[in-house]
């Protein structure tokens, strides 16, 4: 009974002091506002669904990290295209804001200055399988692909550097415009 009383009169101690303020500093809130931006755009343009974000900033901001959900399956091309849109927005926004660069550790930041992970669910919000891509990311420049391997394992099934991916995806592109600019041509000679 005597640990009660003693527990209780510290507690009503601690309630009564004056609360502790925090206001970020300027690094803080730049980053902040950046990361909330660009998370709420690439959720309105790529249907992502921001949940975490995070950064290396003890002294000056060496990386910035956002994390989301994808509620639907991927494969590695889709995931591609998703990670570099993110990268590439991300970095866009810092590189555009002038106040946030005396922060930089490094300017113009680039995609090894950049974290993003996409947490694929099932539309319905469960995991899925065990053979489809369950988390993609960039980190340090490079993407990767994991599926399930086990109940709590992840397995890395393909791994890219930044710039293999760019290129990859640009040449897709391209494949893609001379096909469609192929079938055009046809259609016009007719």
């Amino acid at each position: 009974m005597r640990v009660l009383h003693i527990l209780f009169s510290c507690l009503l101690c601690c309630a009564c002091e004056k609360p502790v303020s925090y206001y970020p500093s300027e690094k803080e809130y730049l980053s902040n506002m950046i990361t909330k931006n660009v998370a709420t755009q690439l959720k309105n343009e790529l249907g992502l669904t921001p949940f975490g974000s995070g950064g290396q900033a003890r002294k000056q901001i060496k990386m910035l990290a956002l994390a989301f959900l994808c509620h639907k399956p991927i494969d590695i091309e889709t995931g591609r295209e998703l990670l570099i849109a993110a990268v590439n927005k991300f970095a866009a926004e810092i590189n555009a804001n002038e106040a946030i660069r005396p922060y930089l550790n490094n300017y113009p930041f680039g995609p090894k200055n950049i974290e993003i992970e996409i947490y694929i669910r099932k539309p319905n919000g469960k995991e899925v399988e065990s053979d489809e891509l369950c988390i993609i990311s960039a980190s340090d420049g490079v993407l990767k692909y994991q599926i399930y391997s086990g109940k709590y394992n992840l397995k890395t099934v393909y791994e890219e550097t930044f710039e293999e991916a760019l290129q990859k995806l640009n040449r897709a592109k391209q494949s893609a415009y001379t096909a469609r600019d192929s079938k055009i041509g046809s259609v016009c000679v007719r």
